[in-house]
């Protein structure tokens, strides 16, 4: 796995799926009715940043396995 500098960017057009400050600040209002200040957003960074590293080899692996499953149909 290739790792990033700081200086590097992903286009949109490579990615597979992206979260941004846009959208944690459109959930936040659609939930709390409120943006979030930037010490929460940091925090809500965190949270997903964990919840992500435990989950996201497995649900790699099921979309792969999924669609591979798919394709032999």
């Amino acid at each position: 796995m290739k790792l990033m500098t700081n200086e590097e960017t992903i286009l949109k057009k490579d990615l597979i799926y992206w979260i941004d400050k846009d959208f944690i600040q459109d959930r936040a209002i659609s939930l709390f009715g409120k943006e979030f200040s930037e010490e929460e957003i940091v925090q809500v960074t965190k949270y997903i940043e964990s919840g992500l590293a435990y989950s996201v080899f497995d649900i790699i692996d099921i979309a792969l396995k999924e669609t591979k499953e798919d394709s032999l149909i």
